[in-house]
C-alpha cells in the first residue's frame, strides 16, 4: 500500500501526500502490512513526524493500541527509535490524548420526568 511505503522513509512524507493517500484509499491507515504493522507503526519507527502521526491517529484512532506480529504498539516503536527526540507531543498523540478541536459547550436540554396522575 503506498501509504505504508511513504511512512517508511527517513523523513516523513509531506502532509498533503499523506492526506491524498488517505483520500484515495481511506482504509489504508487500518491495513496491516506483512509484519502486522500499520502506517502508524512505520512512522513511529522512522521519522515520527508529529503532524503525520496526528493525521493517522485522527483517521484510525484504534491504531494506537494495535500490536504488530511481534507485539509492539506504535508507542513501543517510538520509544525504541533512537533517531527521534521524544517530546510530550509524541506521547500525547500515541497515548490517545489528542485534544479535540474547540467547540462551544452545548446546553443540555432539561428533561423532566412526568408521570400522569401523580402531581
Amino acid at each position: 500500500v503506498p501509504l505504508h511505503v511513504a511512512c517508511c522513509g527517513i523523513s516523513a512524507p509531506p502532509l498533503w501526500m499523506t492526506r491524498a493517500f488517505l483520500h484515495l484509499h481511506p482504509k489504508s491507515a487500518s491495513l496491516p502490512d506483512g509484519g502486522g504493522r500499520l502506517p502508524l507503526h512505520l512512522l513511529a519507527a522512522t521519522s515520527a513526524d508529529l503532524a503525520t502521526l496526528q493525521v493517522l491517529v485522527d483517521v484510525y484512532p484504534w491504531g494506537i493500541a494495535h500490536r504488530d506480529n511481534v507485539g509492539f504498539t506504535p508507542l513501543h516503536l517510538l520509544l525504541k527509535n533512537e533517531d527521534v527526540s521524544l517530546t510530550i507531543e509524541h506521547l500525547r498523540i500515541l497515548l490517545g490524548q489528542t485534544l479535540a478541536p474547540f467547540s462551544p459547550p452545548t446546553q443540555r436540554r432539561r428533561r423532566y420526568l412526568q408521570r400522569r396522575g401523580e402531581h
